[in-house]
């Protein structure tokens, strides 16, 4: 079939631009409510880490591409690049997340902020693993290498989903429910892609999921939860 034979040759640039239009959506309207003067300016290392994440999503994009028309030499060196910027992503991330929690603390946000630690600190993590383990296995283990760098970034999108609110179901700060469940479809035509090609999805996805699984039921868990708040103000030495 030319539709299978198509989506699957262009399947990586695809999941790509899913990713890159859930972030531009996502932050599109903040960032133009900024230059328009309706909201305050964010300090500068905010737009620090929003230009990181920019150029993760286009040196991603640009990666896929390169393997799609055959310039794997020329991707390989080009990979060179996202060893300084995973770092500094992981740095920015972590900074952000930090300054959000810590300009919160005595004011009534601190609630969701503490919420949302977690979800900011699992992202961290599991970013790192991702990243590492795509790492490690690029020249022994091709297609583990390309689906570790699509879980790496998935796990990231969470924050572009939040701030959709018109989605259906969306009901943030009460719950993130919907969020999650928004989360877990970006993957969908990498999963598609698999069932297509390998006729099952691959141990990758299987892993990566399932621990992003366990991560998203802590956050039900936690979320909203006077315990939950009361340890966030005892790990930073408020209470």
């Amino acid at each position: 079939m030319k539709f299978k034979s198509v989506y699957t040759t262009n399947h990586y640039i695809i999941q790509v631009m899913v990713f890159i239009i859930v972030a531009i959506v996502g932050f599109y309207p903040g960032f133009i409510s900024v230059l328009s003067g309706e909201r305050p300016n964010p300090p500068a290392f905010v737009h620090i880490h929003a230009i990181v994440m920019l150029l993760w999503l286009a040196l991603l994009l640009i990666q896929v591409s390169l393997v799609r028309f055959s310039r794997v030499n020329i991707h390989r060196i080009a990979g060179l690049f996202s060893v300084l910027l995973a770092p500094v992503l992981v740095i920015s991330l972590c900074y952000v997340s930090l300054y959000g929690l810590y300009s919160a603390i005595g004011t009534a946000a601190m609630e969701v902020k503490s919420n949302i630690f977690w979800m900011q600190c699992y992202s961290v993590v599991l970013f790192t693993w991702f990243y590492i383990w795509a790492l490690s296995t690029r020249k022994r283990d091709p297609e583990t290498h390309k689906r570790a760098i699509v879980m790496s970034t998935l796990i990231l999108l969470h924050a572009a989903i939040g701030r959709i609110s018109w989605l259906p179901f969306y009901d943030v700060p009460n719950n993130v429910n919907a969020v999650h469940l928004y989360n877990f479809t970006l993957i969908l035509p990498s999963l598609v892609y698999d069932v297509l090609t390998i006729g099952k999805i691959h141990r990758t996805y299987i892993i990566g999921l399932s621990v992003f699984a366990v991560c998203i039921l802590i956050t039900a868990i936690v979320w909203g939860e006077l315990w939950w708040l009361n340890f966030v103000y005892v790990m930073f030495g408020y209470l």
